[in-house]
């Protein structure tokens, strides 16, 4: 039976594509493997491999200190110009002989070349000292992402007392992005024994040009450091799986303001923009004028601009709405909004609002109508007011002393706030150094932020009213990225025909502080969504072209046609006379009695035993109820043992 990692923990990789048939090894001999060196196999490369044809198939990874990052590729490779979705996974298996080791024991890599070069790879680690394991995305920049610890025991490892591993399955996906070097990436981590999902995380990095930019794509693995350092052996990749695809998309707008010519942007009052009234457009920054580079800035107390923006053009608690910019979202479909972001930080300030971007399905028509004018992040004219964040999704960002969120001292940081019903409540914080802030107690200091890209999703998930929400900030000076994220429940913007999009400021800046965004970029991800369908007989037997009821024999192979509905066979002759289905196997060594049953919650079943087919006396083991109704084939397992010197198992449907 192949091996599958668990789609739904894929997240935006898989739900937002239309992919071809995925490529999976298992390393056996009908796949054209034999026991030896993987190299030369099938068309892959790799010395520091050995192919085990038994049980199934698998591939181990040699102990050889010399045979250390050692790559391994297939013959297939990902086509980059008409593709834009990258996966690959393996499902992997390891013995712990020491107690402690350090660095890399499996990886799974995507590179621009199969020879030379650093790919970006998703590594397994051990974590010197201590009984844990690591997972990290690194980039073929140096940058490392979605880094996590996990105890030893998830894995089914337990020190000397059970030092084998569980079946552990991890991958990851990587999808191009709008910018430059620019990937969104998601990571899955699941213990296949015990089928439940222990990591799932979406972001984005950045990479090199070679990899953004390269035609061919190559999924691989990697040895990692040797068994000697990283303290296991046996090190053994059950199966390896590749696949591509093109992720759909629907551009609502793309704007660098460079056709505007300012001073306010006031030039888009009509479909699908409208009444920006609380900034401007700008090509003199702190004084240096550039006109290669128009940008939209919000600093209402900066000297430098009173003069030239005087009156109300950079009011505080002004705001726009982007009218009709997000037309009517399918179920599975994600919202995505995008900007540079550049901060000016005030010194000692306690929850000091900068930036709101809300979603909403309220509109305007007037510069600064009312009510809904009025409304920020979660608030409105008179204060927070949960009735109104009801109506929103969105995000805020704040700049907070570093004694109220824990953020570099003496700076602070900047506070992210994802839920409008409950305002209050923030869902991470950055310190303001790693954004190139520092010091803005001082005269000399640098309060100025280095330039942002930020990156919000919305989701609307198959759960009915959720919204999978998340906001990524990423650093390119210094390659950090953090992605904070919240399922919301929001039923008024889950149902709505229209949503908008709105920009506000709540608070008054004094001095220098305030905020420049460009580059806004907007868009809608298709989804994949297919409705749940309740399996039925009557459906089946539709599909099949069944003539006969329940209980007839069509293909008169002894089965009749209900039969053949429940154990996935065919009823239609004269193919369907060979064909009754996945029949039950029983395991000799273990005492499992493994049999299929349908994807249908009315299907009922009994596995009955006897140790005496001559009485004909049968007793029931165990009674199952499927729950499943999609019309998939499902797997189940009656244990018996090996005890018994003699006895008779069988499947019997209601």
């Amino acid at each position: 039976m192949k091996r599958q990692l668990i789609t739904a923990a894929w997240g935006i990789a898989l739900a937002f594509s239309v992919s071809a048939e995925a490529i999976t090894y298992e390393f056996a001999q009908v796949e054209g493997f034999t026991n030896g060196v993987l190299s030369g196999q099938a068309g892959w490369s790799g010395e520091a491999y050995s192919v085990n044809t038994n049980d199934s198939g698998s591939i181990m990874i040699d102990n050889d200190p010399a045979q250390q990052w050692v790559a391994a590729f297939p013959t297939e490779s990902f086509d980059a110009e008409s593709n834009n979705c990258f996966f690959v996974s393996n499902v992997v298996s390891w013995t712990q002989v020491e107690t402690n080791g350090d660095n890399s024991i499996f990886n799974v890599i995507i590179n621009d070349s199969k020879s030379g070069g650093t790919p970006c790879r998703l590594s397994l680690e051990r974590r010197a000292n201590f009984p844990q394991y690591v997972l990290n995305l690194k980039s073929d920049d140096g940058s490392n992402n979605g880094w996590n610890f996990f105890p030893e025991n998830l894995f089914g490892v337990n020190g000397s007392a059970d030092p084998d591993s569980d079946e552990i399955g991890f991958g990851f996906s990587l999808t191009k992005g709008r910018v430059q070097n620019e990937w969104m990436y998601s990571i899955t981590l699941e213990n296949i024994t015990s089928n439940s999902i222990l990591y799932a995380l979406s972001g984005s990095m950045t990479s090199t040009s070679n990899l953004y930019d390269s035609a061919v794509l190559y999924a691989g693995i990697s040895s990692g450091i040797s068994s000697e350092i990283n303290g296991t052996s046996n090190r053994v990749i059950k199966s390896f799986s590749m696949d591509q695809s093109y992720i759909n998309y629907d551009i609502i707008f793309d704007i660098d303001f460079q056709d505007m010519l300012g001073p306010i942007w006031n030039q888009y009052h009509t479909a699908p923009l409208r009444a920006w009234v609380y900034g401007h457009i700008t090509t003199n920054g702190n004084g240096v004028a550039d006109p290669s580079d128009r940008y939209l800035e919000h600093r209402p107390g900066f000297s430098t601009n009173n003069a030239a923006w005087a009156g109300d053009r950079d009011q505080v608690r002004r705001g726009m709405l982007f009218t009709n910019s997000i037309p009517e979202m399918d179920i599975s479909d994600m919202y995505e909004f995008s900007m540079d972001y550049r901060m000016f930080a005030e010194n000692s300030v306690t929850d000091q609002k900068f930036v709101d971007v809300i979603l909403t399905t309220n509109n305007y028509t007037g510069n600064w109508g009312t009510p809904s004018s009025e409304q920020c992040f979660g608030q409105g004219a008179e204060g927070l007011d949960p009735a109104i964040g009801a109506y929103q999704l969105g995000f805020r960002l704040e700049q907070d002393n570093w004694t109220g969120v824990g953020g570099a001292w003496p700076d602070g940081g900047m506070k992210i706030r994802l839920n409008p019903v409950n305002a209050e409540a923030h869902a991470g914080v950055i310190n303001l150094n790693d954004l190139g802030i520092t010091n803005i107690t001082d005269v000399a200091g640098d309060s100025e932020s280095d330039t942002l890209h930020l990156r919000y999703v919305a989701e609307k998930t198959t759960n009915v009213n959720v919204w999978a929400c998340s906001l990524t900030v990423s650093n390119p000076v210094n390659q950090l990225s953090w992605t904070f994220s919240e399922d919301l429940t929001n039923a008024i913007v889950y149902e709505a025909a229209d949503l908008y999009l709105g920009l506000a400021s709540r608070d008054g800046f004094d001095g220098i502080a305030g905020y420049e965004l460009d580059n806004l970029y907007s868009r809608i991800v298709n989804g994949t969504y297919v409705p749940v369908i309740d399996w039925s007989y009557a459906l089946w037997a539709d599909e099949k072209g069944v003539t006969g009821t329940a209980t007839e024999d069509d293909d008169g192979d002894g089965l009749n046609n209900y039969g053949e509905y429940v154990f996935g066979g065919d009823p239609v002759p004269p193919n369907g006379s060979g064909d009754q289905g996945i029949s039950p196997v029983f395991n000799v060594e273990s005492g499992a009695y493994i049999f299929s049953l349908v994807g249908d919650d009315t299907v009922v079943a009994h596995v009955l035993s006897t140790d005496n087919l001559i009485i004909d006396s049968w007793e029931t083991n165990e009674t199952v109820r499927v729950a499943e109704t999609d019309g998939l084939m499902y797997a189940y397992t009656n244990l018996n043992g090996t005890a018994a010197e003699r006895k008779f198992l069988k499947v019997e449907v209601e």
